[in-house]
């Protein structure tokens, strides 16, 4: 069976906000083999920035919490005109989203993109 990619929704922190959307995992990532995420021309002001997940996204207020690596190492997130493949799958109710240690000065957006098997 071929690898094919297909867009699976964007990550926007918005203007003077430090988080971003949050992407489902039912909606568009359960079925991702791997996912790229691009990072945008310019950072606008973005630091620290890391990614979040939870497990009940559609909560009235979800918890998250910062998404680390087996070594417990935060998960690199894309700075700007940067390109970043992740092996992470994320599955059932989960969601994720990009959250930074200071506020946008701009809208961001952070593009994404799965690989999934096809026929």
């Amino acid at each position: 069976m071929p690898l094919f990619e297909s867009r699976a929704g964007s990550f926007i922190i918005l203007n003077t906000a430090t988080t971003s959307n949050v992407l489902k995992a039912h909606d568009t990532l359960a079925d991702a083999l791997t996912i790229v995420v691009y990072g945008p021309a310019a950072i606008n002001n973005l630091s620290a920035l890391t990614f979040e997940v939870t497990n009940d996204p559609d909560a009235a207020a979800p918890v998250f919490l910062t998404l680390k690596d087996a070594g417990g190492t935060n998960v690199a997130v894309p700075l700007a005109a940067e390109a970043r493949v992740y092996q992470f799958q994320l599955g059932g109710n989960m969601g994720v989203r990009i959250k930074s240690g200071t506020a946008a000065n701009a809208d961001t957006t952070f593009l994404v993109s799965k690989q999934v098997w096809g026929s």
